[in-house]
């Protein structure tokens, strides 16, 4: 289970109105789905959570409640009902979204369903047998939140997975209250690491990858160098060439204490989508230089292209940073190289406390 970072502070002392995002996408792709799911891990983050839906067909206002259709039928040109725990308030006239919004001001975030053409900042799931590309302006969109290999666009693109869109959500929320991210979410300590345990956490970065079109050749063998090093692996995962989305990875496994190395694999060359170093730069705290020269000498043993490489290493917290190059014949005999060092490096901060 991923840590859930809270906040510091109350919402409602940083910021007076809601924080809105839509949750747009065509009728049926899953968008109360994903809502419901995200729900109980927003909540247990301390974030209060109200949703407004877009209904696409006429609402039945009778439902469970017999006193509103009674005293409407009647003639009553509106009814509020109420028990001194929930209320509920039927009436028919226009509205629009602000004046919804308007009534839940003791929320922190608002999750609008639908509202594709509205001007939130929004959340677009793009869905195999729904569509196949983005429909809304893409300057209005946080995240895709897809199953598909979409061609980069601009914009993050998330798995359609509660875990990873409650952490993203989370993130921008913070953001736009005013809190420090980052820090917000190494208060919360969740993982402890046994004495004598070095954990290790392997991230691969690759769109075709990630999109299945390509196999993940190297994982498997840089896994098996990590335990033989003595490491205990508790994170293997692959994401796409996505600044955003790598960032929240690399914070999640330092902020919790999850892993004491952290070694990417892809996404280190001079391709205009090639942002690994740029996305731990985002989180990096000191810089390890040092690491770097010992795996470019490695590299250069291996390719002519070295002088090409951008991996940069350092430390988040407690934890080290390393960023080795996508291609199996080079990343393997590089963490081979590395990985005595980064052992030592990473016994010495634990025996530093």
């Amino acid at each position: 289970m991923n840590p859930i970072p809270r906040s510091p502070a109350p919402p409602d002392a940083i910021r007076e109105t809601p924080v809105v995002v839509a949750v747009c996408g065509p009728e049926g792709c899953g968008k109360s789905r994903l809502i419901r799911s995200i729900l109980p891990r927003l909540t247990a983050a301390g974030v209060k959570t109200a949703v407004i839906k877009r209904a696409s067909r006429p609402l039945d206002p009778s439902g469970p409640d017999r006193y509103s259709t009674a005293f409407r039928q009647a003639g009553a040109g509106a009814v509020g009902v109420f028990d001194g725990e929930l209320s509920m308030v039927v009436q028919r006239r226009r509205i629009t979204e602000q004046h919804l919004i308007s009534q839940f001001q003791d929320a922190g975030l608002i999750l609008m369903e639908g509202f594709d053409r509205s001007f939130w900042p929004k959340l677009e799931l793009v869905r195999s047998g729904y569509s196949n590309r983005p429909s809304c302006d893409l300057s209005t969109v946080l995240a895709l939140v897809t199953d598909l290999s979409l061609p980069p666009c601009g914009v993050p693109q998330l798995p359609f997975d509660c875990q990873a869109v409650a952490d993203f959500l989370l993130y921008y929320y913070y953001r736009e209250i005013g809190v420090n991210v980052m820090e917000s979410s190494s208060a919360n300590k969740t993982v402890s690491v046994p004495e004598g345990v070095l954990r290790a956490a392997l991230v691969t970065v690759s769109d075709s990858i990630y999109a299945g079109t390509s196999p993940n050749a190297a994982a498997p063998n840089a896994s098996e160098k990590l335990t033989q090093a003595g490491f205990e692996l508790v994170s293997v995962s692959l994401l796409p060439r996505d600044r955003a989305m790598l960032s929240a990875e690399l914070t999640r496994l330092a902020d919790s204490r999850l892993a004491d190395l952290v070694v990417t694999m892809g996404g280190t060359g001079c391709s205009l989508y090639d942002c690994t170093p740029e996305a731990t730069a985002d989180v990096t705290e000191r810089a390890l230089p040092g690491v770097c020269e010992a795996l470019r000498r490695a590299l250069a043993d291996l390719s002519d292209g070295a002088m090409l490489d951008r991996s940069i290493s350092g430390m988040r917290k407690r934890t080290v940073l390393v960023n080795l190059p996508g291609e199996p014949e080079q990343a393997l005999p590089c963490l081979e190289r590395l990985l005595p060092g980064l052992k030592a490096t990473v016994e010495a901060i634990r025996k530093d406390g």
